[in-house]
């Protein structure tokens, strides 16, 4: 199977199983907000993003880096999965017990002391689950990670819908989500056992020392990535309201829900990146190129469609009382564009060896998230928060992209961007003057006229359709 196709075939189970994964867990905070609230979803979501920034320190980086070495060399699985597990779980464990102190001296985290330290038990089984599908996915073989994913997903809608309309409130909520990510663990370990090899604590002094080297950038690169997308929680969270959270979490959950779309292409084409680079096959720059466009002309239709579309968008899947984050998803939904094309220029970065500069650029762009945060809340609140969030993107876009051409990867962005430019126009020129009453039909409208219009003017090359047509025949 040629190289464009097994990426097509693998970004096929991951896109579907993605949308599947995601429309569950968009129920369940679509559920949570209409039976806590503005107040009870804006502790549920500063809990999360304050677990899931603490736990950036204990994540060591180490995922991209056993991803990329499993690609290369599969025969190295059973040492780096057991010597990476026990590095992960014991920095988990030191992390979250310095944290537990942390949180009493913020008196907003205090409030939601009892939420956070549940989620800690909740990201520990996390922690494991997310290095079994490294493995899935570094041997492409997918449809573990697929399946893994359903049963996480499923089992926490029915368990926290259950939690929630039993009445339990955040807490029985919680527990629920706890108890689905360890049916999820239990199922990953069932498969690595069965398939790949049986994991277990693995104490290799000196593969330890190797993985924090190597693993060290990498790292980095995660902890501003995470400062980057969940700090702004954090802080509305500390300078405003559970209330100004709580709308904003529901406009960034938009957000967060479409950003699996990159998450699903780079997932499929890295381990061919890095064959490519490693063994000096194939062609890098056509692959990169090819990355680009396809995360181009699927974030910028997104991107005006959620800028047009915003206020009918949260008022239909979170009521009238979420209203005030209509104007948050206007600003927050031009931040998927610049997402989704970093998220091509950093892991092309990463696939050639020069991660170093993926982290500089985060690290840069963290920075200036949290000045832009800092400067911004106070005065704007929700809406601070979403330029803050806007502006750092497209200078990490901006960075990464130049980072890519000095290093080899040039692209002429003008070129790739002229005919996705051209057809979402066209389709936000519909959504603009000719708009339907109901928001369903706007979305199917606009993205029939966005499909059309980049077929007719060769927006979609021969390959492409190729594919297209042999999925669409196999599903028919």
């Amino acid at each position: 199977m040629s190289t464009a196709k097994t990426i097509a075939r693998n970004t096929g189970i991951l896109f579907a199983a993605d949308i599947f994964n995601h429309f569950f867990a968009f129920l369940l905070v679509i559920l949570i907000t209409n039976v806590l609230g503005t107040d009870g979803f804006g502790k549920y979501s500063f809990a999360f993003a304050f677990i899931n920034v603490v736990a950036i320190f204990a994540h060591l980086g180490m995922r991209t880096y056993v991803f990329r070495e499993i690609s290369k060399e599969p025969k190295q699985t059973k040492a780096l999965v057991d010597n990476t597990l026990t590095l992960r779980m014991l920095a988990t464990i030191a992390v979250y017990g310095l944290s537990f102190g942390a949180i009493f001296f913020l008196p907003k985290a205090r409030e939601a002391a009892g939420p956070i330290m549940l989620v800690m038990v909740h990201e520990l089984f996390v922690v494991f689950s997310t290095l079994a599908r490294t493995v899935f996915n570094a041997y492409e073989k997918n449809q573990y990670a697929m399946h893994s994913l359903v049963i996480e997903k499923v089992s926490s809608l029915v368990l926290g819908g259950l939690a929630l309309l039993g009445g339990l409130g955040l807490y029985g909520l919680i527990v629920g989500l706890i108890l689905a990510q360890a049916i999820g663990a239990v199922y990953c370990y069932w498969i690595l056992l069965r398939n790949f090899a049986a994991p277990s604590f693995g104490f290799d002094f000196r593969l330890w020392k190797g993985l924090l080297r190597n693993s060290l950038p990498f790292w980095l690169t995660v902890v501003f990535q995470k400062i980057n997308y969940k700090i702004d929680i954090v802080m509305l969270g500390n300078l405003k309201d559970y209330t100004t959270t709580g709308l904003y979490g529901a406009a960034s959950s938009i957000v967060s829900t479409l950003t699996f779309i990159p998450g699903v292409i780079i997932t499929a084409s890295f381990p061919a990146m890095a064959r490519f680079f490693h063994k000096k096959t194939g062609n890098l720059q056509l692959l990169y190129e090819k990355v680009f466009y396809y995360l181009l002309a699927l974030g910028l239709p997104a991107a005006v469609g959620l800028s047009l579309l915003s206020d009918d968008i949260i008022r239909l899947l979170f009521q009238e009382k979420f209203a005030g984050a209509g104007a948050m998803l206007q600003i927050l939904g031009w931040s998927v564009l610049f997402i989704f094309l970093s998220t091509a220029s950093g892991h092309l970065l990463n696939a050639i060896n020069k991660q170093h500069f993926f982290t500089i650029a985060t690290g840069i762009t963290a920075a200036l998230n949290i000045a832009l945060n800092g400067a911004l809340i106070p005065r704007f609140g929700g809406i601070g928060a979403a330029l803050a969030t806007l502006i750092a993107q497209f200078f990490l876009f901006t960075k990464l992209f130049i980072f890519g051409a000095i290093h080899g990867f040039p692209l002429k962005l003008s070129r790739l961007a002229l005919k996705p430019s051209i057809a979402a126009l066209a389709m936000g020129a519909q959504l603009f003057y000719f708009p339907f009453r109901n928001l369903g039909l706007n979305i199917i409208a606009g993205a029939l006229v966005y499909a059309a219009v980049l077929f007719l003017i060769g927006g979609i090359e021969r390959e492409e359709k190729e594919i297209i047509k042999q999925a669409l025949g196999k599903a028919s």
